[in-house]
């Protein structure tokens, strides 16, 4: 059962496939992305219309069971969790969770998850719960979901790769050139995110 402070805000996206919206859901470490069909009876949607929804960060997900058919046994249930649908939930007992679980690191801080927020996705075999303090970017599109996810996916990649090597250029530029045996400015390999330049982008979460 949900906390009796917990409510759902219902949010405004493309409408899911009641029959086969086939959610396909990328995430690394911090960064999620995620995309499924549309209902292509309603408002003349092309039969391969598809939603990508892209989260900047996050801090966890839950994604699988229950299906439409279970959902009724979902926790959330009961203050009106429906299929086919998108929400966020408010006063969440889950971001609650986490806080007081996080109070033994040293460095804690309540306000570490003031801006963090709980979403929920209803699909038709599944359910994806999240935690972000990012707004949602949806987008719709044509094709292959897998296809577009991965296309996406390899654009964030690109624009990302070119980020780092430009704080990396930055951070050596302040040291000052480094000349190798021949002569040549040796920063190549620091360019690479590898080693302790690696790990303090990391750090800064430019990684």
């Amino acid at each position: 059962m949900s906390d009796m402070k917990t409510s759902l805000k219902r949010i405004d996206i493309p409408q899911i496939d009641v029959g086969a919206p086939s959610p396909l859901v990328l995430a690394e470490e911090n960064r999620l992305l995620f995309g499924y069909y549309l209902q292509t009876r309603a408002a003349g949607e092309p039969f391969d219309s598809c939603a990508i929804v892209s989260v900047g960060t996050y801090l966890a997900l839950k994604f699988g069971y229950p299906n439409d058919e279970a959902l009724g046994g979902h926790r959330y249930a009961p203050i009106g969790l429906r299929p086919y649908s998108a929400y966020e939930v408010l006063e969440s007992e889950w971001i609650r969770e986490m806080k007081e679980a996080n109070w033994v690191h040293p460095h804690h801080t309540d306000r570490m998850f003031a801006y963090d927020r709980h979403f929920i996705f209803t699909f038709h075999d599944s359910v994806l719960e999240f935690v972000s303090s990012d707004d949602l970017a949806v987008s719709r599109s044509r094709g292959d979901l897998r296809e577009l996810i991965c296309a996406e996916a390899c654009q964030r990649a690109s624009v990302q790769r070119a980020e780092t090597t430009r704080i990396a250029e930055e951070l050596a530029d302040r040291r000052g050139p480094h000349r190798g045996a021949d002569g040549s400015r040796g920063t190549e390999k620091k360019h690479r995110g590898s080693g302790a330049l690696g790990k303090l982008l990391q750090t800064l979460g430019l990684r």
